[in-house]
Formats: structure tokens, C-alpha cells, sequence
């Protein structure tokens, strides 16, 4: 009894109580739905060998560098989250909220993030190349100089995000949206536009060729 009331006091405080339990085989716990977990609780669960991760509360949590690759992260919350330069190679976050998340440098290669929130995201220099990102939220996103070689982004929506310098080689972007996105210097050769409003693609063309004009008078 007296620890029960000591964890109900520690809550009331705002502590993190880490109420996880392992498996016998230590490849599994049991997440706890009201609990916020923290960086260090969700790397100290990885490193013993857990992979599942499904709609754990991780928001705020720091977990800069960290790796969490091939790992499952459907439905989790790291919304403001700090992920920078942390690698989720072939992570499964599809559903995933990462509104307003600090991810630069962050490593998504081949990560399913279909229907993945990243609203008002920072997530300069990522990499997405060969990500199925189907149908992904990212209005206001800071996406510059971002790779997305290779990925899908099929009715993905850009809007109002910030693609300065970003990587499309050969990205499907069929049916994604891109009103009032800031495509300059982007390169979106190879990539299918089939579905792409077509006064999109025309401002695309447009902010592509005003760079090309602007770094050719820049270098003279």
C-alpha cells in the first residue's frame, strides 16, 4: 500500500515513474497508456531489446543520436519531441505524431511513415530516400536541403512547408499538395507528378527556373 500511495504521490509531482515490465526474454514490456516516457527510458528499453514501441507516449522526450532503428512506432506520440541526427532506419511510424519535433539530420531511410504527422517539424538535412511516406502531413515543415530521392509521397501534403534546396530524384509526389510550399532550388528530376494540381507544377517550374536564374548571375 505504502508504495502505490509513493507512485500516486510521485505523479501528482510530475515525475516519471518507469512502470514497464519485461518480458522473461527481455525482447518485450508493456507500455504503459498514461505514462510520458522519457529518451533515456525508451533507449534503456531498446538496449535491452525491445521493438515494440507501438503509440508509447514519448512526447518531449530528448533522444538526440539515438537509435532506434527497425524498430515498431506505430501510432506514437513524439509530438516537440528532440530526435536530432537519431537514426529510424526501417522504423515503422506510420500514424505516428511528430508535429513540431526537432528531427534535423534525422535518418528515415526505407521507414514507413504512411499518414505520419509532422506538422511545423524542423527537419533540416533528413533523410527519407526510399520512405513510404503516402499520405504524410507536413504544412509548415522546415524540409530544407531534405532527401527524398526515391521516396513515396503520393498525396502527401506540402503545404505552406519550406523545400529550399530539397532532393524529389525520383520521388512519386502523385496527388500530393504543395500550396504555398517554397519549392526553390528543389530538384524534382524523375519525379512522378501524375495527379499534381497543375498550377503546382507550373509554380514549381517557376521557382526552379527563378533559382537557376538567380545562381547563374550570382556566379558571373
Amino acid at each position: 500500500m505504502a508504495t502505490k500511495d509513493k507512485k500516486a504521490d510521485d505523479a501528482q509531482k510530475g515525475k516519471i515513474i518507469l512502470s514497464a515490465t519485461l518480458r522473461s526474454d527481455n525482447s518485450s514490456a508493456t507500455v504503459t497508456a498514461n505514462k510520458i516516457y522519457t529518451g533515456e527510458e525508451i533507449v534503456e528499453l531498446y538496449q535491452s531489446g525491445r521493438k515494440d514501441f507501438s503509440h508509447i507516449n514519448a512526447k518531449g522526450a530528448y533522444l538526440g543520436y539515438a537509435n532506434l532503428s527497425g524498430v515498431n512506432l506505430r501510432g506514437a506520440n513524439f509530438k516537440y519531441a528532440f530526435l536530432a541526427s537519431a537514426n529510424l532506419e526501417n522504423a515503422d511510424l506510420e500514424g505516428a505524431d511528430l508535429s513540431g519535433a526537432n528531427l534535423p539530420g534525422a535518418n528515415f531511410y526505407c521507414a514507413k511513415l504512411q499518414e505520419t504527422d509532422f506538422r511545423y517539424a524542423d527537419l533540416t538535412g533528413a533523410r527519407f530516400s526510399l520512405a513510404d511516406l503516402s499520405g504524410a502531413n507536413l504544412p509548415g515543415a522546415n524540409l530544407i536541403r531534405i532527401d527524398f530521392a526515391w521516396a513515396n509521397l503520393t498525396n502527401a501534403n506540402f503545404s505552406s512547408a519550406n523545400l529550399t534546396g530539397a532532393i524529389l530524384l525520383h520521388a512519386c509526389i502523385a496527388g500530393a499538395r504543395f500550396k504555398n510550399a517554397n519549392l526553390r532550388g528543389a530538384d524534382f528530376r524523375g519525379a512522378d507528378v501524375r495527379g499534381v494540381n497543375a498550377a503546382t507544377i507550373g509554380s514549381l517550374i517557376n521557382q526552379m527556373n527563378l533559382f537557376i536564374i538567380k545562381t547563374f548571375h550570382s556566379k558571373r
